[in-house]
């Protein structure tokens, strides 16, 4: 739910970088969501498990909400700067992301070691591992259908997701982004009974 707080971040950047008007409306929307942002990161440093980590997590998908508003205005700009059909763009993304993640990434964590107070959770001698990624993947029907599946309503996503912003704006992107994690929320509470904090 934290994670929400890109549509604020998104509507501070298109303000400062897109010089986008805001309304009182605006206004409102964004404190509430402020204040909603506060009363699940309170309810997640009060409640649950018992990590000292929550901090970190909280932080983290903070900055990762940043970086992800900052995604979708550039996105904005391009798009009004140049023709781009949003189809293309999507595969330019996807190329660009694969390309980073098989030159870059994964030969990074290819050669660190797990850590020894990792214990059961990292069962390899790597974080990552090509191979034994890729038998896994090959060697269940289920698991490879989830995978081709998964790529596809990604691009899905993507692809609705440039069209929104090449037609309306990023702000309207991620306000109707943000319902995203309130249907995770209400499916995980019905399907899965994850447990209410009131807070």
């Amino acid at each position: 739910m934290i994670r929400s707080s890109y549509s604020v971040f998104v509507t501070i950047f298109s303000v400062l970088f897109l010089k986008r008007k805001v309304k009182w409306f605006h206004i409102v929307g964004l404190v509430s969501i402020v204040i909603g942002i506060a009363l699940v990161g309170l309810s997640r440093l009060i409640g649950g498990s018992t990590s000292s980590n929550k901090p970190i997590g909280i932080v983290l998908v903070l900055l990762s909400s940043i970086a992800y508003a900052g995604v979708f205005v550039v996105e904005e700009k391009l798009l009004s700067k140049y023709y781009i059909v949003p189809l293309l763009a999507v595969g330019l993304e996807g190329l660009m992301g694969t390309a980073i993640m098989i030159c870059i990434i994964i030969p990074i964590f290819s050669n660190v070691k797990c850590p020894i107070s990792m214990g059961s959770s990292c069962p390899f001698k790597y974080f990552e591992s090509p191979r034994i990624a890729l038998a896994s993947i090959f060697s269940s029907g289920t698991l490879l259908a989830s995978v081709i599946l998964f790529m596809l309503s990604l691009a899905l996503y993507s692809y609705t997701g440039i069209s929104i912003t090449k037609n309306s704006s990023a702000m309207a992107r991620g306000t109707i982004d943000s319902i995203r994690n309130l249907s995770v929320w209400i499916f995980s509470m019905i399907i899965f009974r994850e447990s209410f904090y009131w807070l």
